[in-house]
């Protein structure tokens, strides 16, 4: 167990390992050794020594848990192939030098099989996707695993970045085309009556328009 410690003049401070034993509310310390003094501060002797309230976990550990973050963005262009590297995940206060990252079941699991997590932390996309159809958004769950019971565990939002594209390879891009599936209607038209403007075997006259 790891305790802060100070002396009975309360004029030193350290963090010690201590060897603890009891039942209920009652703790008796039956070993004590400093590890980590504080503001150079040092502790050469437990006589006066006392353990205050504030125990900070397993033995060499500090009070701050585990925790999952992400280096950079998780994000991915539009149309990329399968396997596409779309970030990197890292940990921080782990004592484990081993971490290993899986991704589980939970809140904001929705998409996980459309990416996969490589031991190290790497996230691949295992799908092409369109901006149009999937995006603007997923969304991943992940674990980071070190020895023992040592884990962190949260969500992830991915962005779905949409590119500038000539879907029908008029020379014009679709940010500019009136008619982005060259289909003789206008994008305005389409969307009116009903129609996909960028699918030109979707038209207004299959959507009940009877002249045009």
């Amino acid at each position: 167990m790891t305790a802060w410690a100070q002396d009975s003049a309360y004029n030193f401070g350290a963090r010690a390992l201590l060897s603890m034993s009891g039942e209920g509310n009652t703790l008796n310390t039956t070993g004590f050794s400093v590890v980590e003094p504080i503001s150079g501060s040092s502790i050469t002797s437990t006589t006066n020594t006392e353990v205050i309230v504030g125990f900070l976990g397993a033995a060499g550990s500090d009070s701050t848990p585990p925790t999952l973050s992400v280096i950079g963005n998780l994000e991915i262009l539009e149309n990329q192939p399968i396997f596409t590297v779309v970030g990197d995940l890292n940990t921080s206060n782990f004592e484990s030098e081993s971490i290993q990252y899986s991704l589980v079941e939970g809140e904001g699991s929705s998409d996980n099989s459309l990416f996969s997590i490589s031991t190290s932390g790497r996230v691949l996309a295992l799908d092409t996707f369109d901006f149009e159809v999937d995006g603007p958004q997923f969304s991943i769950r992940v674990r980071a695993s070190g020895t023992g019971d040592e884990q962190a565990e949260r969500s992830f939002t991915i962005s779905l970045i949409d590119m500038n594209e000539d879907q029908d390879g008029d020379g014009i891009l679709d940010d500019e085309d009136p008619d982005d599936d060259n289909d003789g209607f206008t994008d305005d038209h389409e969307t009116a009556t009903g129609s996909d403007p960028r699918n030109n075997n979707s038209t207004p006259l299959s959507h009940g328009l009877v002249a045009w």
